[in-house]
């Protein structure tokens, strides 16, 4: 399995390593804007500490599933589901249209949306590029949480943010997926 993650940020770092951990996919793709030579490091050598083989790299090729986190988070001065979802929205289209270039994409991939908001990002995207198959995690989010939605209230209470639920429910969307492939 080859897994791109296209915002290495708190969640994005998250779910790379839980993917990681958890899948052992031959291969994890890392796509940012920034340098990620640091991120790319601190994995391998973590994989190296868990005896885990996997491959990692910023080097783009076609991938089965690619997992976008990248965009604005939440964040106590951005609130405004409007605001955040016209940011990201742009930022997700960028970073889609980025990855074909690439040919980051093939006919099988899974695009799996995690950046917020997450299911009104998931209708656009899925509206907007019909031929992608593009996935959310949010009911396995919901699930773990015991049905609770939390990121927001967790960020207007001033406790921080949410990284390590999301990375679970996306690892937890990918096995569920590929029992049924």
């Amino acid at each position: 399995m080859k897994i791109l993650i296209a915002g290495v940020g708190r969640v994005g770092s998250q779910t790379a390593w839980q993917c990681i951990h958890e899948l052992k996919p031959s291969r994890v793709m890392l796509y940012d804007i920034k340098d990620l030579k640091g991120d790319i490091l601190d994995l391998r050598h973590a994989c190296s500490g868990m005896g885990i083989n996997t491959e990692i790299t910023s080097r783009v090729t076609p991938a089965d599933y690619i997992i976008i986190t990248a965009g604005k988070p939440r964040t106590p001065d951005n609130l405004d589901e409007v605001a955040l979802y016209t940011q990201n929205l742009a930022t997700v289209e960028a970073v889609i249209y980025e990855l074909k270039n690439r040919r980051a994409f093939k006919r099988s991939t899974i695009l799996v949306m995690m950046t917020n908001p997450v299911q009104k990002l998931t209708k656009a995207i899925s509206d907007e590029f019909p031929s992608l198959r593009v996935c959310c995690p949010e009911a396995m989010l919901l699930k773990i949480r015991g049905r609770k939605e939390l990121g927001a209230t967790i960020i207007r209470s001033g406790k921080g943010y949410t990284s390590f639920g999301p990375a679970v429910s996306c690892v937890l969307l990918i096995k569920e997926l590929e029992r049924k492939r």
